[in-house]
């Protein structure tokens, strides 16, 4: 009597979170909770990890373009890794403002 489906433990899923970088899960999870408001500080601290997690995921993009790539006319495997993980941990702070802006409103 099995439908095809695994459970997932919570370790599990932060294991994976962690490394990837982007926490849908544990967005989800605080949902949940139905927080009352978000503090300014929260926002300020999101403002904060946004301004450094776009300049990374730029940084890495530009290197990859750069004279210091083994071929700076079109990604390497290595760079096209690097490109996404950074650019994904970025997209993720970006959701967790709209997230925190729209439980704040």
């Amino acid at each position: 009597m099995c439908s095809g489906q695994i459970g997932v433990t919570i370790d599990a899923a932060i294991a994976v979170e962690d490394f990837v970088g982007a926490f849908p899960i544990t967005n989800r999870m605080f949902e949940r909770t139905e927080r009352e408001g978000v503090r300014i500080d929260c926002l300020r601290s999101l403002a904060a990890k946004s301004t450094v997690a776009s300049g990374r995921a730029h940084a890495a993009l530009i290197r990859a373009f750069s004279h210091l790539s083994a071929d700076p006319e079109c990604l390497t495997p290595e760079e096209r890794a690097e490109v996404i993980a950074e650019m994904r941990a970025a997209r993720q702070v970006l959701t967790d403002i709209i997230d925190a802006a729209e439980v704040a409103g």
